[in-house]
């Protein structure tokens, strides 16, 4: 499936936030650009030609999901606020799906995958990038590029932009306040 592939797209979740390299290693051997989830943000280094970090839910992210022929899911649940269930049903992935999960009842929600791997993240990674023959760059760069934000004209929002971006601040405060709270508790006598 990986090698047949003409416009692989691989989103990453927070399953995939320890396997960078192996993802990495997958991204460029498939050409493939990374949109990475609030939890899998940083498995590709900031500045990565084929890295997408911004909400999977935007406009023209969507879009790069959609136009795939093959789209690899590596450690993301497909949530709701990720991939803009509430307001368009999220993206719908007409090419391949390949899931990677270690948890097989996750792996089996949401879309129907092609091919489900319920293992390590990184292990499926590896396997996969293995199994790719090498290929001259493609156009991945440009599919990602055209996928992230363009700079503003204005600091006007559009009323979908702020709902992403309080949705993701929000998640954020309550993941901070959630490990805050363990801290304080383990330290209390």
């Amino acid at each position: 499936m990986c090698a047949a592939a003409k416009r692989p797209v691989i989103l990453a979740g927070g399953g995939a936030a320890d396997a960078g390299a192996p993802l990495r290693a997958l991204a460029e051997a498939l050409d493939a650009p990374v949109v990475m989830t609030v939890n899998g943000r940083g498995t590709l280094p900031a500045g990565h030609p084929l890295g997408v970090q911004c909400s999977p839910a935007m406009e023209a992210t969507t879009a790069l999901i959609e136009a795939a022929d093959l789209v690899v899911a590596a450690g993301t649940e497909f949530g709701p606020t990720d991939f803009d269930f509430y307001e368009t049903g999220g993206p719908r992935i007409a090419g391949r799906l390949i899931r990677i999960d270690i948890d097989p009842e996750q792996a089996m929600r949401g879309h129907p995958a092609d091919l489900a791997l319920i293992c390590d993240t990184g292990l499926a990674l590896e396997a996969l990038a293995a199994s790719v023959p090498p290929r001259p760059a493609g156009d991945g760069a440009a599919r990602a590029k055209a996928a992230r934000p363009k700079p503003a004209k204005s600091a006007k929002m559009n009323s979908w932009e702020l709902r992403v971006l309080l949705a993701t601040v929000s998640y954020q405060l309550i993941a901070f306040l959630d490990v805050l709270g363990v801290s304080l508790h383990k330290l209390s006598p």
